[in-house]
């Protein structure tokens, strides 16, 4: 084409690839002359583009089944290309607005700071990946309460060019569907108000009563919460670093947790403090950590565990030359405490009653020092620990003694009187039997007794005294002698049955040492004579003989009504006649009064 003065200007447009517009505007000045060629400058404009995501998302998925604690991070990863070149810097925001680019400095979002997630403040080159991290999530109330705390929180991830005149990115909120992108969830503390601090006897349950409030269910399912009552403090997710007393799980919120801590059989009763934590289904731990809480396990009564009676001769014989009984009675028990054997040993004692009954069961009468009867009833004689019926081993204050038995020993000597009732045979109480209780007493002053299984028997004690040693008839003539049977001789009980007795004589004879004008002489047994009543003619007594006949004396049992011992006592009356031609002289004889058991009923 010949082309003469001019060329008008030609106008290019050009569509880029990718949607791209971009102008090239060429002007070409064309001179023909005959003079040599003239250089001229070219020129473009090449407009800018923004970083482009080819990945992006959450490091370690945040999930409904995986959710990130309260207080713990998430980390936002990116990779962006610039068609440009350019270095690119990452921000996660809290909503989808375009951000405020800064230039060669890192962008903010929309609304500021606090519609920041996190953002990387170093930019990246173009291809290379960029991350940031949120600072720790916290619940928005201080005290726990789930209520008005959101389970998932939304992001929103831009790239944004490092250059002045630069742009960012459209919004991404993930590139995968496998749980990295948005939103992530966020797990919150349970609360825990409150436990309960039972108290339970030994060997029984303690039921701890935890009170919480838990408000997660994303996904649908409410969140599960662990309690773990801990005998020392310190405990993880999966329980307690020590002894764990009990635990529980429960769903409901807001609601409860029993946890049920069985007592040993054996313990100290005193209050112990216990260590109780709770954690949620996802490991994290309660607001409070844990809260003060104890248990308290209760004084329970010492048990008394078959009684023995021991008597040295078998059954008890009593002994009329004292107050007291001649054979030794041994009465041993082993006892139980559950709060440790140190519980009675310790600050407690333990006594024993031993009485007459019927068939037992009258320990009620005689539990009382105000109910002594030394007839029937001797209440509470000392008893002292025997370690060689059973040992306590251990002390009171060891909270870890699980040794609940001791044995104890209770002696009875010069203890029991001479009139105490016999049941034996032959006497009013042939049906009874004597028995003992122990009683053991902690140091509470809980008791706990048992009577012995078999009991023993009191023999009779079949004695007597006389208030006189001498029967001193007077002095009479020959042929003369007493009208009534007036000398009086008492009969005092010195055993535990009614008496008669057996009576009987010898002649009396002169006593020639002193009156020997009457040497060879003797007056016979059958001229005294006695009565049981009271100025008897003498001639109605009966004549003494030199064999044993029994008179029915009847004298009373001697008894005792607290305080005052009331001696049992009857009188024999006594008369002689002096034979014609009795020789003038003193005569001395001897009369025999001998103990016997009256008939019963007594």
């Amino acid at each position: 084409m010949l082309i003469k003065d001019k060329l008008k200007a030609l106008k290019i447009l050009a569509i880029g690839a990718l949607g791209i517009v971009l102008m090239f505007l060429a002007i070409t000045k064309l001179r023909v002359n005959t003079q040599a060629a003239e250089p001229k400058e070219t020129q473009v404009s090449v407009s800018n583009e923004a970083p482009n995501f080819s990945a992006m998302g959450e490091t370690v998925a945040s999930t409904a089944a995986a959710p990130t604690n309260v207080g713990a991070t998430v980390t936002f990863q990116g990779t962006a290309s610039d068609d440009n070149g350019d270095n690119w810097f990452l921000i996660i925001c809290k909503n989808g607005n375009a951000p405020t680019h800064n230039g060669t400095s890192a962008p903010e979002c929309n609304g500021g700071s606090g519609n920041r997630w996190c953002r990387d403040d170093t930019s990246a080159a173009s291809a290379a990946s960029n991350s940031c991290t949120t600072s720790a999530i916290q619940q928005t109330d201080g005290g726990g309460q789930q209520s008005g705390n959101s389970e998932t929180e939304a992001w929103y991830a831009f790239a944004c060019d490092a250059i002045v005149g630069g742009s960012c990115s459209a919004a991404s909120q993930g590139t995968a569907s496998d749980g990295t992108e948005s939103p992530f969830y966020v797990n919150h503390k349970p609360t825990f108000d409150g436990l309960t601090s039972p108290s339970a006897n030994p060997g029984g349950t303690a039921t701890f009563t935890a009170t919480y409030t838990e408000y997660d269910d994303a996904g649908g399912t409410a969140d599960t919460v662990s309690l773990y009552v801990c005998k020392t403090a310190g405990a993880t997710s999966g329980g307690c670093t020590g002894t764990t007393l009990c635990s529980s799980t429960g769903v409901t919120s807001p609601g409860t947790l029993e946890c049920n801590y069985p007592v040993p059989a054996v313990i100290q009763d005193a209050s112990y403090d216990v260590y109780p934590y709770m954690y949620d289904g996802h490991n994290l731990e309660s607001t409070p950590a844990t809260r003060s809480a104890t248990f308290t396990v209760n004084n329970v009564a010492p048990t008394v565990n078959t009684v023995t009676i021991t008597v040295t001769g078998g059954s008890l014989d009593l002994d009329e030359s004292s107050t007291n009984s001649t054979e030794t009675v041994y009465i041993d028990a082993i006892i139980t405490d559950s709060n440790n054997c140190q519980d009675v040993n310790t600050g407690g004692n333990v006594k024993v009653s031993l009485y007459k009954s019927t068939a037992g069961g009258t320990f009620d009468s005689c539990d009382a020092a105000g109910e002594e009867d030394r007839d029937s009833c001797y209440p509470l004689l000392s008893c002292v620990y025997d370690s060689g019926v059973e040992t306590c081993t251990g002390t009171k204050t060891d909270r870890e003694n699980t040794d609940a038995t001791a044995g104890y020993k209770c002696t009875v000597v010069n203890t029991i009187y001479y009139h105490a009732d016999p049941t034996d045979t032959g006497t009013t109480w042939t049906d009874d039997e004597w028995y003992a209780t122990m009683q053991a007493t902690d140091d509470d002053t809980a008791q706990g007794n048992t009577e012995s299984v078999t009991p023993t028997e009191v023999n009779s004690l079949t004695a007597l005294d006389l208030d006189v040693g001498t029967l001193n008839y007077g002095s009479y003539s020959e042929g003369t002698g007493d009208a009534t049977c007036a000398d009086t001789v008492v009969v005092s009980g010195t055993g535990n049955v009614v008496l008669d007795t057996n009576l009987k004589g010898d002649d009396m004879d002169c006593d020639n040492v002193s009156t020997p004008s009457c040497t060879g002489d003797s007056i016979v047994v059958g001229q005294q004579h006695y009565a049981l009543a009271p100025s008897t003619a003498y001639g109605s007594g009966v004549a003494l003989t030199g064999s044993d006949v029994e008179a029915e004396l009847n004298c009373p049992k001697t008894t005792y009504a607290n305080p005052t011992t009331t001696v049992g006592q009857a009188s024999l009356y006594w008369g002689i006649f002096v034979p014609v031609g009795k020789l003038a002289g003193i005569y001395k004889g001897m009369n025999y009064v001998t103990a016997v058991k009256g008939e019963t009923p007594w």
